[in-house]
Parts: C-alpha cells; sequence; structure tokens
C-alpha cells in the first residue's frame, strides 16, 4: 500500500485514468518522473498522429455503413459498458460498439452480459483476445445464429506486451488501426498493419516509460 511506501520512505507515484486523455496525460506524469519526458512526449505524438490518421480514414465511411461490433473481453460474454477506454477507440476506428449503445447498452467499464443480450444486438462483427473465447463465438449453438458468426465477421485481437486496446495497454494505437483495417479493408489500404507493427515494437517498449498492464 502506499501507506507502507510512505513509511519506508519509497517514492512513488500513483496513477489512475479511465479515458484516452487519462492515460495521456499519467504516460507524461511517468515520464518526468523517471527522466523520460522526451521518449513519453515521443510515444503520445504516435497516439495521435494514429488517431488522425484513422478518423481521416472513418470520415470517408457513410453512416449506413457504420458496423456494429460486439467486443469480447478475455471471456466471450465479459464485454464493454460506456466509460471504457475501449469503446473510445473503437469510436474512433468508426465501428459502433453494440454492448454500449443507448438503449440497451451497459454504463461504467466492464459488465458480463448475457446470451440473450448478445442474441438481441445481434452484432454484425465480434472481436475478441482469446482463442478460447474465439474458438467459443465461432463454434458454439449459441452463438450460431448471430450475423457475425453467420457471415465469419469474428475476428481475434493481437495481443503483444498486453492486450491491444485493453485499458492499460501501451497497443491502443494499433489497436485502432488494427479494428478499422480488420473491419473496412476497403477503406484503409492506407495502412500496412504488418510494416507498422514491427515499427512501433522496435521503437517504443524500449524507449516508452513503462504504464500499468493488467
Amino acid at each position: 500500500s502506499t501507506d507502507t511506501l510512505t513509511k519506508l520512505g519509497i517514492p512513488y507515484v500513483v496513477i489512475a485514468f479511465s479515458s484516452i486523455e487519462e492515460q495521456k496525460k499519467a504516460i507524461m506524469i511517468i515520464g518526468k518522473s523517471i527522466g523520460r519526458e522526451k521518449e513519453a512526449a515521443e510515444y503520445i505524438s504516435y497516439y495521435n498522429s494514429c488517431e488522425e490518421r484513422v478518423k481521416k480514414i472513418t470520415a470517408k465511411i457513410p453512416k449506413d455503413k457504420r458496423v456494429r461490433v460486439y467486443h469480447s473481453i478475455l471471456e466471450p460474454l465479459k464485454t464493454d459498458g460506456k466509460r471504457s477506454i475501449s469503446v473510445e477507440w473503437m469510436n474512433i476506428a468508426g465501428v459502433i460498439n453494440v454492448s454500449t449503445e443507448e438503449k440497451r447498452g451497459f454504463s461504467g467499464e466492464e459488465h458480463v452480459a448475457n446470451i440473450e443480450q448478445v442474441l438481441l444486438w445481434n452484432p454484425q462483427a465480434v472481436i475478441t483476445h482469446e482463442d478460447a473465447s474465439f474458438d467459443t463465438i465461432k463454434s458454439s449453438v449459441q452463438w450460431s445464429t448471430i450475423d457475425a458468426v453467420k457471415n465469419g465477421k469474428v475476428y481475434r485481437m493481437p495481443n503483444g506486451i498486453s492486450r491491444w486496446g485493453h485499458p492499460g495497454s501501451l497497443e491502443t494505437p494499433l489497436a485502432m488501426l488494427w479494428t478499422v483495417k480488420t473491419v473496412y479493408p476497403e477503406y484503409s489500404g492506407s495502412i500496412n498493419l504488418k510494416d507498422e507493427t514491427k515499427k512501433f515494437y522496435k521503437k517504443f517498449p524500449k524507449s516508452c516509460p513503462d504504464i500499468p498492464v493488467y
């Protein structure tokens, strides 16, 4: 606890964030605390550039072409609430997060849904981080009538240092690029995800101050 650290005279910084902008501020605070402000600023500059690139792509996608997506977190039925960072990067990537829709969505951060709710949402695509969840969603009879499953639109999101796009993830910029590239390939030909990923891992994990990874 912080009380113990205080008693022992160990310096510490307490960081908490619940939005992308707060996450960027947290990275700068950590960078300043450990003498890595330059590296933190470079990472945030990259983060911002990814947002702008993705927004330019999604600005060209008509509203009636926006895809309704269910985001599975770890377990098939664990998903986002309206205050999740995941909702922000999914919005930037131009998709509609079904678990946060106004009439039938969840508030807060993360929630466990039930299969009946997912059937009612009937997403056009599903993204998930885990192999087990990916296999369950693709092969389970319970999920078989959902449009995303019927049309082969279930996608396994990459994991790197952490799960891309998770609230404490360093790879949220990559999550935005991956999502728009995966869901809207016809609009995102300018993104070379393989090259982008190589450049990212060559530069940032070694130079950027650590942020919490869950």
